[in-house]
């Protein structure tokens, strides 16, 4: 459940009250990203600066509408960080690289996660021309753990094979994974920077270039990847989660789970 100090992010602020249980997966991950952030950031600032966010935090319980007096602590905490970002400037920048890394993970098991949940609820999209062995029939009980099994070698299989791939598929079985030119360009560029710090040390190649012929930098080149990015790259991902999520909920009738307390 989203806690109420959760909602200083904008991030979380922007989540609904209510998902399908692959975007609650996906939105507990995202607030472990942030919750892990502002420790980071907590632990480079002097016991003075931690003690005034505190009562911040504590006063308004996670809420935003801040006093003119708190507001003035929160503006002199965050222009004391950015100083220290100036003179760190490498050091927030590759917290930012591992950041985005567990992020877009985070993004690829939704997809893999909400196929599979689509599965279980209508188990017909599963027809096809495949093939699948006795053996393989045999080894379950019955037709619930065949379909249970089914699934999840079908979601395996476009795991492997990437986000195109996986948007074909969907195109196929009468779901659009996009809503906007906007998300989908965006959504590949953060996936393929994320393929190139995890298997390429951030260095432009040239599978790169052929999936983003456009970026301006050239193989060879180090991308330069700065931590106000991933703000930016992290309000995509979950802005694009949600959308999936509300439109695969009104396609399907998937069951919806609360993210946030009712109390």
């Amino acid at each position: 459940m989203i806690k109420p100090e959760d909602e200083l992010s904008f991030v979380v602020r922007s989540m609904p009250d209510s998902c399908t249980r692959s975007a609650y997966g996906f939105a507990i991950e995202t607030i472990k990203l942030m919750r892990f952030s502002w420790f980071t950031l907590s632990s480079i600032l002097d016991n003075s600066r931690k003690v005034k966010i505190v009562e911040v935090l504590s006063k308004y319980g996670g809420g935003i509408d801040l006093s003119d007096e708190d507001k003035d602590v929160i503006v002199q905490i965050v222009n004391s960080l950015e100083r220290m970002e100036s003179e760190n400037t490498e050091v927030f920048d590759f917290e930012a690289e591992l950041f985005l890394c567990r992020m877009a993970d985070n993004y690829m098991i939704y997809l893999r996660d909400i196929i599979s949940e689509i599965y279980m609820k209508v188990p017909n999209m599963l027809r096809s021309s495949e093939q699948v062995t006795y053996d393989f029939v045999l080894q379950h009980s019955n037709m619930a753990d065949l379909i249970s099994s089914m699934a999840e070698r079908k979601v395996n299989e476009l795991s492997y094979k990437g986000l195109k791939e996986f948007e074909k598929y969907c195109e196929r079985n009468g779901l659009q994974l996009f809503s906007s030119e906007e998300f989908r360009s965006n959504i590949s560029l953060i996936l393929e920077i994320r393929n190139i710090i995890t298997h390429n040390r951030g260095v432009i190649s040239g599978v790169f270039k052929r999936r983003i012929p456009n970026h301006p930098l050239n193989i060879g080149d180090n991308i330069s990847y700065a931590s106000e990015q991933f703000h930016d790259d992290s309000e995509t991902m979950v802005s694009s989660v949600f959308d999936i999520d509300a439109r695969v909920v009104g396609k399907f009738g998937l069951d919806l789970v609360p993210l946030r307390s009712s109390s």
